[in-house]
């Protein structure tokens, strides 16, 4: 990657002057690292600021401004960049006469006294506050003057910190008397006094409020040539932001603070913080953060330390324009920041949110970087077309205008209180069609985008209120009382203005024309900031009289397409496949790109929109259609059924109705305004896991991916579509992710719901005697997760009962057949999956293997040929012993086929044998309520020691040998651990004994029986070994445990993982 030292080099050869400062920096750098290595002697419990701090907070600023960005700077601010991360902090360095001096002076008493009782350096201060005479009130040890010196550093150092800024500018513009350091910041006088002094500036900045920066001027004419232009306040702030984020592991010296004792409890604190990051990202403008702190002070600092970093990119964002220079690019952002207390989110910790005011507000979106990528503005804009779209059909149905006939009785209508999203069918959809128009400007080079409605228009009232743009829709008084009792699945997004501000990431004015009704027609035009965000509106005269509808279109310039990227297999990669660059004439293909790339986010972002979309690109003069496109919802809606027999309705209101021949469930839960469209797996379809859609516009997968989640997708597909919940309470500012305070609340509703349509499927399966087996395995796969805890056990063999005759898909397993000779032969036979299903409803134990490459297709094995499993499965018994566990009516299955089964139906291994190496295991398993602890051949055994005697704090399988050893898998997050995850279904697990230092050292000194003994007994006495053993306790399956038991289980484990050693060492030692 470019970096900023690389880019100054780079203007070496323009200007002797540029070479110079660049050299100047070199030298400057070489000794500003040896001076910078004494902050030590007065910090020592700080964490280390010496040149690893300096090179920290340059190599951020490097990966927040990016190579493009780093291009755009000129020497003498790269220059000062550079020398502000070495100089900031030089102020940190205080001689023994200016200590003296402090100690003397009555500011330094001021201090000392003005020290609060609640601050953790009051102890310190009590020491030096306190006439000798009275030092026996104290009760202070023997050793106190040891602890009088550590108050005079820990006072100190406290003292120069608050001033050290300031010292810092002093020091580089050769205003201290006395200064500690030997350096020429001027270098010979080479520097002009106002670089000079613009340098000290920075240097103090670092430590004043953000507006201070705002006393620098904007931009100064730098030392070289006429462009070498320098951005004081740029310089200033992305020395602030690099300060901040130096906040990862190790900036400790971990060597020299065990040599300090005891430190105060904020350094504690701090410590603690770094140690705990978990997660850190700085890249593409973008912050990621992730703490797991041990302690609440930890908690707290980390806190702290969020906010400030918050605070200071939220700062950024509002005043991004007043500080870089034109086309700069956006502000940086935290996208993600967790702070989690022993492995739990605290609830409450929100970190502090943008204040809209209305000055700032378009800062704000357009320096922010709150959205996916800038062409998000073509999706705002068409949801708020299909936003207006709602609101007309609102009123159109309270009219009269659209009715919807009752299906079951055609001589009357449906009431408006019982319409759900599935009445409305294409046919009144389509009255309602949102069109975006785009075609190429050849002369200005730009993008020209238009957007139309047939929506409710903009009424003068409602431009008032499109200037509030952080007021939302539904907090207009007038939009209460005018759309009271709408339905909720029909209520709009929220901020009509909001959407707006995102086009002006891209251009500086929107035009709109509109037709509202009972209004005259309207010409809008909305500024950017940049020209004075300003609206201004004319009424048209127009020859139409009567329409519906808003337009909007602005022009998007080629530049902003500079950096897009695209998914391979999306629409635009699917048109560039297909057209023949030297064939296609309607456009010259790189001006096509563009418009197809406006296409595919479209695609992206509104593939499930209400209202269709209709996208047609235009050639040159804009009058030739060379492309068209349409986006709707991918449901058909005639599979929506009223019909009493084939509609059910639970008492919480979750309406379903399912079409077997098309094999596709449509639900609707009414109290939220949730739709769902399901489907099953059969032999003629495939899952695709779960999408989600808020209003039309696509969220985020990461979250809804795990909502069902394997093994279940492998049988179950859901797409949802989140119409009827408030905006403003469940999405994040960005609109593609569900806020995380709301989240578990809703994770719990669409989980309920998705239980009752599976139990309405089988219940209607049975019912109505589909006949198609592929639909009953699924079902029958699905039973094992998602039936009610309420459900009785007449009920489950009702539903059992129902689906077994139907159970026909083969399934392939492997016989054991020892033969006259005592030879094993492996068989493959194949039984119905009815007989698979009754073994595990019947608890009967049967045998999987799971093998290198045990791929599968649904639901047969076809990696490989029968021969060839046959002998892996042969081999594999042979080398695992367990003939004598088995016999001729033992089932075999291969784990490709139906480990995600055992999954669904939560099975648990009995036995277990083979090779983890090798991935070559067998498991006896068996349907258990209860979590199973399994036995293992001393095979697998070896391999689990020898891996724990490699690896600290291993989480793994838990086994039988050592019962007292089992845990459930806790919420608490384990630090220092891995997991070593091996067995099928596992459901228990056992820690390591062993920290690093044992697996670094310690083990390595057991040569004999005698040294496992003082191993043990070191161990045992130790606190991490007690908090273990504790941790064992609270969390053990077995809630009647004690810690003598755990104890003892890890003196038989510790034995078998080093007693075998030491046996094998004495074997080669005697050999």
């Amino acid at each position: 990657m470019l970096t900023l030292e690389d880019q100054l080099k780079s203007f070496h050869d323009d200007d002797p002057v540029y070479a110079h400062l660049y050299e100047l920096w070199k030298n400057a750098k070489f000794d500003l690292e040896k001076i910078l290595q004494n902050i030590i002697l007065i910090f020592p419990h700080y964490s280390l600021h010496n040149a690893s701090h300096s090179e920290m907070i340059i190599r951020y600023i490097e990966a927040v401004l990016g190579e493009e960005r780093i291009k755009m700077l000129k020497p003498t601010e790269i220059w000062l960049m550079l020398m502000s991360a070495y100089a900031h902090d030089i102020g940190m360095l205080v001689s023994d006469k200016d200590t003296r001096s402090y100690w003397q002076g009555e500011d330094f008493k001021d201090y000392l006294e003005g020290i609060s009782d609640s601050s953790d350096l009051r102890k310190y201060a009590e020491y030096i506050l306190k006439p000798q005479g009275e030092q026996k009130n104290l009760n202070l040890p023997s050793e106190w003057p040891v602890d009088v010196k550590m108050a005079v550093i820990y006072l100190t150092a406290d003292y120069v910190r608050r001033r050290h800024p300031e010292r810092s500018k002093e020091i580089i513009t050769a205003r201290m008397k006395n200064s500690p350091i030997r350096f020429d910041f001027s270098f010979l006088h080479f520097i002009k006094e106002r670089i000079q002094l613009l340098l000290g500036k920075l240097a103090s900045l670092h430590g004043a409020s953000f507006d201070d920066i705002f006393t620098l001027e904007k931009c100064c004419q730098g030392m070289g040539q006429a462009d070498d232009i320098v951005y004081p306040r740029r310089i200033a702030a992305f020395l602030r932001l690099g300060d901040l984020l130096d906040l990862d592991n190790k900036r400790f010296d971990e060597n020299a603070y065990a040599l300090i004792g005891d430190v105060p409890a904020t350094t504690e604190a701090h410590r603690a913080k770094h140690a705990s990051l978990e997660h850190f990202l700085v890249k593409d403008n973008k912050i990621e953060v992730a703490y797991d702190c041990p302690t609440e002070d930890a908690y707290l600092a980390a806190s702290g330390w969020i906010s400030y970093l918050k605070q200071e990119t939220e700062n950024l964002a509002l005043r991004w324009n007043d500080i870089v220079s034109d086309g700069f690019g956006s502000a940086p952002v935290v996208t993600s920041c967790k702070i989690k207390l022993n492995g739990e989110l605290i609830q409450g910790n929100a970190l502090n949110s943008f204040k809209f005011t209305k000055d700032t507000i378009f800062e704000l979106l357009q320096g922010a970087n709150i959205y996916r990528n800038q062409f998000a503005c073509v999706r705002e804009l068409i949801q708020n077309a299909d936003d207006a779209s709602k609101l007309r059909l609102w009123e159109d149905l309270k009219a009269g205008n659209v009715t919807i006939p009752d299906p079951n009785n055609q001589n009357k209508n449906l009431k408006l209180t019982e319409l759900i999203p599935f009445d409305i069918k294409d046919e009144i959809r389509n009255r309602y069609p949102i069109e975006v128009t785009l075609q190429y400007d050849e002369k200005e080079k730009r993008v020209h985008v238009i957007i139309s409605d047939k929506g409710i228009g903009i009424s003068e009232q409602q431009l008032k209120q499109m200037g509030n743009v952080s007021e939302s829709w539904h907090m207009r008084s007038d939009n209460k009382r005018l759309y009271a009792n709408m339905l909720n699945w029909l209520t709009p997004t929220g901020a009509f203005g909001l959407g707006l501000q995102s086009v002006f990431q891209l251009t500086d004015t929107l035009h709109c024309v509109t037709y509202p009704r009972h209004e005259d027609a309207k010409e809008i035009i909305f500024r950017s900031k940049q020209k004075g965000g300003r609206i201004t509106t004319s009424n048209l005269v127009t020859e139409e009289s009567y329409r519906d509808g808003t337009t909007f279109d602005f022009f998007i310039p080629e530049v902003a397409f500079s950096h897009v990227s695209w998914s391979i297999g999306g629409l635009l990669d699917q048109k560039l496949n297909e057209i023949d660059p030297f064939e296609y004439t309607g456009l010259d293909i790189e001006k096509a790109f563009l418009l197809y790339y406006i296409v595919d986010c479209i695609y992206y972002d509104v593939n499930n929109n209400f209202f269709p979309i209709k996208i047609k690109i235009k050639g040159k003069d804009g009058k030739e259609d060379l492309d068209e496109f349409q986006v709707s919802q991918k449901w058909n809606y005639e599979e929506w059924n009223r019909d009493p027999n084939r509609l059910m309705t639970t008492k919480d209101g979750l309406s379903v109705t399912y079409d077997y021949e098309k094999n596709i469930a449509l639900a609707y839960d009414k109290k939220f305004g949730i739709s769902y469209v399901i489907r099953i797996k059969n032999d003629k379809n495939s899952s695709h896991g779960t999408r989600a859609f808020f209003k039309g516009v696509r969220l985020d997968s990461s979250q809804f991916n795990n909502l069902i989640g394997n093994p279940y997708y492998s049988y179950l597909s859901a797409t949802i579509y989140l119409d009827g919940l408030p905006t403003r309470e469940y999405l994040t500012l960005s609109r593609e992710k569900i806020r995380e305070e709301k989240w578990e609340i809703l994770r719990g509703t669409l989980l309920k719901d998705i239980f009752d349509v599976i139990r309405f499927l089988i219940g209607s399966y049975i019912k109505n005697s589909v006949g198609d087996s592929y639909l009953a395995f699924s079902l029958a796969c699905l039973m094992g997760g998602f039936l009610h805890p309420g459900d009785t056990e007449n009920d489950i063999h009702t539903f059992r009962d129902g689906l077994i005759s139907h159970l026909t898909t083969p399934i392939k397993y492997y016989s054991y057949h020892p033969d006259s000779n005592d030879e094993i032969k492996v068989k493959t036979q194949e039984i119905e999956a009815k007989e698979f299903f009754e073994k595990i409803w019947r608890k009967a134990p049967f045998w999987v293997i799971k093998m290198n490459d045990s791929f599968y297709e649904y639901p047969f094995y076809v990696h490989r040929s029968d021969e060839e499993i046959c002998k892996e499965i042969q081999k594999a018994i042979v080398q695992c012993s367990v003939e004598g566990k088995l016999n001729q009516n033992t089932f075999i299955f291969i784990d490709g086929m139906i480990e995600e089964i055992l999954s669904i139906y939560n099975l648990s291994s009995k036995y277990i044998t083979g090779s983890i190496e090798h991935k070559n295991i067998l498991y006896q398993c068996e349907l258990n309520s209860e979590i199973m602890i399994p036995k293992v051949s001393p095979s697998i055994k070896t391999e689990i020691n020898d891996k724990v005697r490699k690896d600290p704090r291993l989480l793994t399988d838990a086994i039988a040998d050592y019962r007292a050893l089992a845990i459930v898998y806790s919420k608490k997050h384990l630090s220092y651990h891995h997991r070593f995850q091996w067995g099928l279904m596992s459901k228990a697990y056992m820690i390591s004994p062993f920290s690093k230092t044992d697996i670094a050292d310690n083990l390595d000194k057991i040569r004999s029986k005698l040294d496992l003994k003082l191993f043990w007994n070191h161990l045992i006495n130790r606190e991490d070994f007690k908090a273990l053993v504790r941790y064992v306790r609270e969390n053990n399956l077995n809630k009647e445990v004690t810690e003598e038991e755990i104890q003892s289980d890890y003196h038989k484990w510790i034995m078998a993982i080093i007693g075998s050693q030491i046996s094998l060492e004495n074997e080669e030692n005697n050999a």
